[in-house]
């Protein structure tokens, strides 16, 4: 039974009321019905869903941990050092892996989407293993420890499916924006995985964020102090949610706590976005904007850029007709909803312009001055 479970933040044994059915052998996790649920300090959790649908597919379910608990049947457990001999058994999988980082709010969901409608991607949309993995990174094991279990994890995370030819396989990992500055984790981990940023107009964005916030858990605090005026709320939220060191500055928010919340994260996007470029990294961007007015040219450029076959387009066109968020709060009916309800709030010009100079610094224009035609370098553009 699952028991109070939050899937933005970090799942662990004490979110389900367990019985013991039997013993199985550890390959077992290689069926497609088992998928990767958690790994702990010492403990991974894995999930078997129904079968004939793997949970992992963003088609079937917007985010993959949604997916997991919405078809899981089973826990299965394993220990940590268990787990690190299995994945030895799996080949590396670094040219495999497409990172899709983002902004959140930018169309992330949806490119995962299209690559699965391709027929030869799996789609990991925010796997909440990896954010629990990262938290953890350097922390709860030493360096080389660290590099092990994230990369066991990787593996896992792209362990062959049955339905897919490994020959041609890939799989996507929309990350979530709050590990954005862990990249480097990931590259170390990953050396040969692609990588795609995914962003979108910054001001669209930020009120996107700050719309669903009342029906995202991880927001429920700063949006909780956006009411009450509490100056004590967001600093209590940023240490509650493992967000400290992510670049978000004053533990004591000046302004409106939501707002500022959500632009520091789109900044920090931002930010982590640039340092890749700088460390050399091949990071192609795609803008929100020009992916829905020029669905085409767009998703063609992205098929070549990681190596998936130019005759799966139409198919991979498809994706545009579903709404890549159906099965969460915030699909585009109510979304449609919430929008309409904002039409009349305004924003504090002080925040604006601290914000405004905390984006020059990064390089990317600020809340006054993004306009329709701004493009980070890199990005791919429409015929």
């Amino acid at each position: 039974m699952k028991h109070i479970v939050d899937i933005f933040n970090p799942i662990t044994l004490r979110n389900f009321i367990l019985t013991h059915e039997k013993f199985i052998d550890p390959e077992y996790v290689f069926d497609d019905s088992v998928t990767l649920l958690q790994v702990t300090r010492d403990t991974v959790i894995f999930i078997e869903g129904r079968r004939g649908m793997p949970p992992a597919f963003s088609m079937c379910y917007s985010f993959s941990t949604v997916g997991q608990l919405a078809t899981g049947e089973y826990i299965i457990v394993m220990s940590l050092q268990t787990f690190l001999r299995l994945s030895e058994q799996l080949e590396t999988v670094d040219k495999k892996i497409i990172f899709l980082h983002n902004t959140t709010r930018c169309g992330g969901s949806l490119v995962t989407n299209i690559l699965e409608h391709t027929g030869c991607v799996v789609g990991w949309n925010e796997p909440r293993v990896l954010d629990n993995v990262a938290r953890q990174l350097n922390h709860t094991w030493n360096r080389k420890t660290s590099k092990r279990v994230l990369q066991a994890t990787l593996k896992m995370l792209a362990k062959p499916f049955s339905g897919i030819d490994s020959s041609v396989a890939k799989y996507a990992i929309k990350t979530c924006a709050t590990i954005a500055t862990h990249w480097r984790m990931l590259h170390e981990a990953a050396p040969g995985a692609s990588h795609i940023f995914i962003y979108r107009e910054l001001n669209a964005t930020v009120q996107s964020l700050a719309r669903i916030s009342p029906s995202v858990p991880l927001c429920m605090i700063p949006y909780i102090a956006a009411l009450t005026g509490n100056p004590n709320a967001t600093a209590l939220f940023y240490h509650w949610s493992g967000l400290e060191g992510l670049g978000y500055a004053d533990m004591t928010s000046r302004y409106d706590y939501l707002l500022e919340f959500c632009y520091r994260t789109v900044r920090n996007a931002f930010v982590a976005f640039r340092e890749m470029q700088n460390a050399g990294l091949h990071i192609p961007a795609i803008k929100y904007e020009d992916l829905v007015s020029d669905p085409e040219s767009i998703v063609a450029a992205l098929l070549k850029e990681i190596g998936i076959p130019a005759k799966v387009l139409p198919r991979a066109l498809k994706a545009m007709e579903i709404d890549s968020q159906a099965q969460v709060p915030f699909n585009q009916e109510k979304m449609a909803k919430l929008k309409e309800q904002a039409k009349a709030s305004t924003l504090d010009p002080e925040i604006l312009e601290d914000m405004q100079q905390e984006f020059e610094e990064v390089g990317v224009p600020g809340p006054y001055d993004w306009d329709g035609t701004f493009r980070l370098s890199g990005t791919i553009l429409p015929k």
